[in-house]
């Protein structure tokens, strides 16, 4: 369903929904060649809909980086992660179907939380694709608070949770953050708590903190506030990480998938 066409550079730009509970697709846009109103556009179906697919792209490191610059200032990763970056464009990690990118990203997380900044937004260009399956999927978090009763999220707006990751290199990060946080710039609360960087509660310990940490866990990522993503070559896909979790399906074997990642504009929550 179209929900929107707008007017970029020459070009209309169809902005359509892709489930109810968020993400939406954009066609009519060249990522390669984005004007400031492409721009403009972009970031607000960003804010309107948490997801965003561009299709049809096709985007060498080059332009993929560059668009990328438009968006933000890169993330800083760990050492670890650094080994999986790009060899003409360090802040494009390639995330292969082994080792640590696979052990993070089958799991339900929002990125990077274990960092005092964790990046904003994440973006996403397919490379290579399995034959089927190596679908993401995305839940939004902002319908996750809104759905638990007024009393628990009353409890929960002066909440704060330790998240941590040890990387292979045997370093990592602590970090605390509020369990519920605000964005930024629609001011909509959501729930930020996640099943891999989410150790315990402030003031709690890890065995009293794991029962209504698994509620959440399971709550978060109900079917009713989940987008599944069927990857095409040439999608570039940019999330909010301020709104979402996500996490990668597993389902597709020892074949090849490789997709180029940034993560983009650091920001501690609040």
């Amino acid at each position: 369903m179209v929900v929107a066409e707008m007017t970029a550079h020459k070009d209309t730009v169809q902005i359509n929904r892709l489930a109810g509970a968020l993400g939406a697709e954009l066609r009519g846009v060249n990522l390669a060649s984005l004007t400031v109103n492409g721009l403009a556009i972009l970031n607000k179906a960003l804010i309107d809909h948490h997801v965003v697919a561009v299709r049809d792209q096709k985007l060498g490191p080059g332009e993929f980086h560059a668009f990328t610059q438009m968006l933000g200032p890169t993330h800083a990763y760990p050492a670890a992660a650094k080994s999986m970056g790009h060899p003409d464009f360090p802040d494009i990690i390639r995330l292969f179907n082994t080792g640590y990118a696979k052990a993070v990203t089958q799991h339900w997380h929002s990125e990077a939380s274990a960092w005092p900044a964790p990046p904003s937004f994440t973006i996403l260009s397919a490379q290579i694709l399995p034959s089927a399956g190596g679908d993401t999927m995305f839940a939004n978090q902002h319908l996750a608070l809104e759905t638990l009763s007024p009393a628990l999220q009353q409890m929960l707006s002066s909440m704060r949770a330790h998240h941590s990751i040890a990387y292979a290199s045997g370093t990592g990060s602590e970090a605390v953050h509020p369990v519920v946080r605000t964005h930024p710039v629609t001011g909509r609360r959501a729930l930020y708590v996640n099943r891999y960087f989410t150790k315990h509660f402030e003031g709690m310990s890890v065995e009293e903190s794991r029962p209504l940490l698994a509620y959440f866990e399971a709550h978060s990522v109900r079917d009713e506030f989940v987008y599944r993503h069927r990857w095409k070559l040439g999608d570039v896909v940019i999330w909010d990480n301020r709104s979402v979790q996500h996490r990668a399906t597993q389902d597709y074997g020892d074949e090849d998938r490789l997709m180029f990642h940034v993560e983009i504009k650091d920001e501690i929550p609040a």
